[in-house]
């Protein structure tokens, strides 16, 4: 879309005081004509916020080119300086950012995907066809200097080379950080002679291999995802978390199954879990309070809608033997329901929505926060009849987001909604810009919404999903600790022009 204004700058918030929102920009970001495809603020020093954009330039003959570039902000929020950094080639993304020391790093892709097939189940039982991704893969890093403001060697320097495959609803390799993001793990899926496994990677923050290991996966079930990855602050410990299920005819929900994998250099654990009369319909893992770790996510009881996420669980394990400690269950208490919306609105229901999990966060006191949110995809319907028109539209609706603290012990004490109502189309995130970011004593989130979805400080859920720059309002919410929250309104564009936002980082003086 052009003539978008790069706007991330604008919502640095003062958490000093909660009962003013601080909401400042940077002149200079509005001279920038070009499409911005992407943007994340990723490091503060004491003088001010580095934050790297993609822009999509018009490059001359109807051509254009992805170009990355990193601006360094000031305490002010004013821009002082932007360089363009030059990766080599166009078809470099970077894929995760962290800070080390006065250095930026980046990790980026170069990838050549096969086209899709679909690939029959292993036996004649198992009638529903997946579909597989395949293709090769290249990943590299390189750091940025803060300090001279440039890139550090002539090009990035390869690490990994990998043939991936990748299930419908798995990406090809799996990512995580540790909680204080100086380690990170890689999990990359092989499917060789030797039985489909996962090698796990561990480097420290300099991109230096720690150790690396594959896990030979055994899976009782007929199919399986693996959700997530998780590695310890020291380094020396990894998670799998591995959802499994059967992709038999006749499903019987109820036999699907969590795996947690404990890995470390040396030897491995294994956990298999089985919810009573339910089944997991998405999962996390993370390391806890002492290093315990745990397995934790939604599921689902009802059979016409089995990827309807009804409550939340957790598993929890001993981080010494191994043994399971604790596990705890809470029911979702939903405040809407789908006689509240009218059909003729052709808005999903409450039913309709599927819960993702985002985020599992350990925090100081020992508890872990499970933040996740509820989504649904609308497509297209063709004309029942000859003559008539086609109904409905290829539209992501997006709804609530969900907070659950799971404590120390392993125990769910509570489920709560921030309530919010969005709408995408075709892939395009403009409209909606859910950002967060956290420390070990809270978690900061900020989202947009329509200005018709509020009176005063109240939600008023007239279930307006969509939205624009001259009819939005961007909300900040603060997750405490113990998994309660606080909402602001941070900014309405009733008063001043919309500037969306994409970025979210937390600041020193909060």
């Amino acid at each position: 879309m052009k003539r978008v204004l790069l706007s991330i700058a604008i919502l640095l918030c003062s958490f000093a005081s909660m009962a003013q929102i601080d909401v400042t920009w940077g002149q200079r970001f509005y001279n920038i004509i070009e499409s911005c495809e992407d943007a994340q603020i990723v490091m503060e020093d004491h003088d001010g916020y580095y934050m790297w954009y993609l822009l999509n330039e018009y490059e001359g003959g109807g051509e254009f080119k992805l170009n990355y570039y990193m601006a360094r902000i000031d305490k002010n929020k004013d821009v002082q300086k932007i360089y363009k950094m030059d990766f080599g080639h166009s078809s470099f993304k970077i894929e995760h950012t962290w800070r080390s020391g006065e250095l930026i790093g980046f990790v980026l892709s170069r990838v050549s995907e096969d086209k899709a097939v679909e690939k029959k189940g292993i036996s004649k039982k198992n009638k529903q066809a997946q579909q597989i991704t395949t293709g090769k893969a290249n990943l590299y890093y390189q750091f940025f200097h803060t300090k001279d403001m440039r890139l550090i060697g002539e090009r990035p320097i390869k690490f990994k080379s990998y043939n991936y495959f990748s299930i419908e609803g798995q990406k090809p390799y799996l990512f995580n950080f540790s909680e204080n993001k100086s380690k990170l793990a890689f999990g990359f899926l092989t499917n060789d002679t030797s039985g489909k496994g996962v090698n796990i990677e561990v480097y420290d923050d300099q991109m230096r291999l720690l150790w690396d290991k594959t896990h030979k996966l055994n899976v009782s079930n007929s199919a399986y995802l693996i959700k997530d990855i998780a590695v310890s602050n020291d380094g020396t410990r990894s998670l799998l978390a591995i959802n499994s299920f059967s992709t038999s005819k006749k499903k019987i929900y109820t036999d699907g199954k969590v795996h947690l994998i404990w890995v470390n250099e040396f030897e491995e654990r294994s956990h298999e879990e089985q919810l009573d009369k339910a089944w997991a319909t998405d999962i996390k893992c993370a390391f806890g309070f002492e290093e315990d770790y745990l397995v934790a996510g939604y599921y689902s009881t009802s059979t016409d809608k089995p990827n309807l996420a009804v409550g939340s669980f957790s598993f929890i394990y001993d981080h010494r033997r191994g043994f399971k400690k604790n596990s705890s269950t809470l029911e979702f208490k939903e405040y809407e329901t789908d006689d509240d919306i009218n059909e003729k609105s052709g808005l999903p229901y409450p039913s309709d929505m599927i819960a993702t999990v985002d985020h599992l966060y350990p925090m100081v006191g020992g508890n872990c926060i499970m933040v996740g949110e509820q989504k649904f995809a609308s497509k297209v319907q063709p004309p029942k009849r000859r003559g008539e028109e086609p109904t409905g539209e290829n539209a992501n609706f997006y709804r609530d987001i969900i907070i659950t603290n799971v404590d120390k012990t392993g125990f769910i004490s509570g489920n709560s909604y921030i309530p919010k109502r969005q709408k995408t189309y075709q892939g395009s995130d403009q409209f909606n810009s859910y950002a967060l970011t956290k420390d070990r004593y809270g978690i900061y989130l900020m989202f947009n919404d329509h200005q018709a979805n509020y009176d005063a400080n109240s939600f008023w859920p007239v279930r307006n999903y969509d939205s624009d720059k001259s009819r939005t309002q961007v909300n900040f919410v603060q997750i405490y600790n113990d998994g309660s929250w606080r909402w602001h309104e941070a900014y309405n564009s009733k008063i001043n022009k919309m500037p969306f936002f994409k970025t979210l980082f937390l600041t020193f003086d909060k």
